[in-house]
């Protein structure tokens, strides 16, 4: 039983010193964690599954042996992956080091134990009462911080219509049926374009999700809104959200994404409501570092059998990544989390709600129906397809249920997607590595019978950091966010598009080095690379081949392009 106990009080301790540090960085520093709300009471039940799974074995071999050294021997094994797990979150101390350190905490701990059994009773009570203490006072704090007061309902917002943005995370406008390809990938998605304006080139500012997400609700370019891979959203950015808020709208916020649009990101701020992490057992577990340690959490996350599980024990790696796991909710799960909230709204209260799903990011969520309609010869690129006809039921779903509501027509319904994605084109997979054109040009499509006539169609780039004005625009509401409305007479904002440098770069990776800009001028696109190097090319060489730069008859084109670049990479927006 003693050791048992050991075994709690590691547990807790681990959990409390763990929980602190993640919402330390996250409320204090405005830093991106990948931790949910939920940590302060389901970071120790991970911590205690794997503590109590060890110290239970360990007791019981204690207790047959009965000499007085097994004891502390099972105290410092406790101790040491304890230490280890901790040591395992950074890649500054080399393997060996974590190692050596942590079995050298285990060793001195476990003779502690041996030779003063009474004092270290007593240490262990307090250390669990204490961890406990910690746990709740960070629980409390947690949920003081996200129970902010709902908006007010004001009467100047009677009869202004609702907003709903559905963003389709990781999804290329050249993957969908809507914009031309030859799969039936968005057929919902081509019925809503027809009832209302289809932006043939909606080009995101940035390949991956949370500079994306930002500019879609600040309306500052990725240089001004202060984010990075780790830098959540500046809280004296005001969002749409807020906006929205203060003039009287109820705001509720439904994101699959829990990496980089979950609390810690900066994005919830404004809504009255904002649901991300799942609160599972399998997300408990996770919630703790020690089922991140690429080993444990490739066994605890392998289907097919024990083998597949044993085969990631040996397999995996000791590092536990940057980018912690998390229980994925599907596209469903966000349609009836948004749906149930809106169901309880009074009627005719206008709302903003934010939907991100994201099933056709990996891991990608595509049920069998939805593969059997698709051909591919690449299983990865096939299972992407059939996520976004997935996602354009779930849309085609939420619209469905507003239209039996009678709300649809006094909503202004859009669609559109943060980035793209790459199949092999010029040898790169994934995102966050370069800005070519499949990465940047996303789907836009915004339904509002008020002032949207059916079958508009909106030509020549379009930048994403003109989202929010136009939403304010439509919704005839005051708001003040930087770009212009898309249906002003004024020139649209530059499709400018930037790629923060790498944190964990790959050899030849082209932000490695530094950041990546690119403006798009009408079919030409003006690239720029950290070591200098431009790049001017044709939209319609994806592949980068034909460097337009020394030619006479753009040289006009290219010195725009560059003035450009150099003013919104340095925080200048026009």
């Amino acid at each position: 039983m003693r050791v048992v106990a050991f075994g709690l009080a590691v547990g807790l301790l681990a959990a409390a010193c763990q929980v602190a540090w993640q919402v330390g960085w996250a409320v204090l520093g405005h830093r991106v964690v990948f931790v949910s709300r939920d940590a302060p009471w389901m970071a120790p039940i991970g911590w205690l599954v794997f503590t109590l799974g060890v110290s239970v074995p360990l007791g019981a071999v204690a207790a047959l042996v009965a000499a007085r050294w097994s004891i502390g021997v099972a105290t410092g094994v406790l101790v040491g992956l304890g230490v280890l797990v901790f040591m395992l979150r950074t890649d500054a101390i080399a393997l060996w080091a974590c190692f050596l350190v942590a079995a050298g905490a285990g060793v001195r701990c476990g003779t502690l134990v041996m030779l003063h059994p009474g004092t270290a009773g007593r240490v262990v009570r307090w250390a669990a009462l204490g961890s406990l203490a910690t746990l709740a006072t960070l629980e409390g704090a947690m949920r003081w911080r996200a129970n902010s007061p709902p908006s007010r309902e004001l009467a100047t917002t009677q009869g202004r219509p609702s907003i709903v943005l559905i963003v389709l995370d990781v999804v290329r406008a050249v993957s969908l049926s809507t914009y031309g390809f030859d799969q039936e990938t968005s057929p919902f998605l081509s019925q809503l374009a027809s009832e209302g304006l289809l932006v043939e080139r909606a080009l995101s500012p940035s390949p991956w999700t949370l500079p994306s997400h930002a500019t879609m609700f600040t309306g500052r370019y990725a240089p001004a809104s202060g984010v990075g891979f780790r830098q959540a959203l500046p809280e004296e950015l005001p969002t749409l959200a807020e906006v929205l808020r203060g003039q009287g709208y109820a705001t509720g916020g439904f994101t699959a994404n829990a990496t980089y649009t979950a609390w810690d990101s900066g994005l919830s701020r404004g809504f009255d409501i904002y649901h991300d992490y799942r609160q599972t057992l399998l997300q408990a577990t996770l919630s703790a570092w020690v089922w991140q340690v690429g080993k444990l959490h490739d066994a605890l996350r392998a289907t097919g059998g024990l083998r597949r599980r044993l085969g990631g024990l040996r397999y995996g790696s000791w590092r536990i990544p940057p980018n912690l796991s998390f229980d994925v909710k599907t596209g469903d799960l966000v349609a009836d989390d948004f749906l149930d909230w809106q169901r309880q709204l009074p009627a005719g209260r206008p709302f903003f709600a934010f939907l991100n799903m994201f099933d056709a990011h990996v891991p990608r969520h595509a049920p069998p129906e939805y593969l059997q309609r698709l051909r591919d010869s690449v299983p990865d690129r096939k299972q992407y397809h059939g996520a976004i006809a997935y996602m354009d039921a779930q849309v085609e779903r939420i619209a469905d249920s507003l239209r039996v509501r009678g709300v649809l027509d006094s909503t202004i319904f859009v669609v559109v997607a943060d980035h793209g994605e790459l199949f092999g084109e010029r040898q790169y997979w994934g995102h966050t590595w370069v800005v070519d054109r499949d990465l940047l040009w996303v789907p836009l499509v915004i339904r509002y019978p008020g002032r949207i006539g059916a079958g508009t169609r909106l030509t020549g780039p379009a930048s994403l950091r003109d989202l929010p004005a136009t939403l304010l625009d439509l919704a005839s509401t005051p708001g003040g966010l930087p770009g212009s409305s898309l249906f002003r007479p004024v020139e649209r904002s530059p499709a400018f598009a930037y790629l923060h440098q790498a944190i964990n770069p790959h050899e030849g990776q082209p932000n490695a080095p530094g950041a990546v800009s690119t403006v798009i001028l009408d079919t030409l696109q003006y690239i720029r690379y950290p070591s200098g190097q431009e790049m001017f090319v044709g939209l319609g060489d994806i592949r980068h081949t034909g460097n337009l730069l020394g030619m006479a008859t753009f040289a006009d084109v290219l010195a725009r392009a560059r003035h450009l670049t150099d003013s919104l990479a340095r925080n200048r927006a026009p």
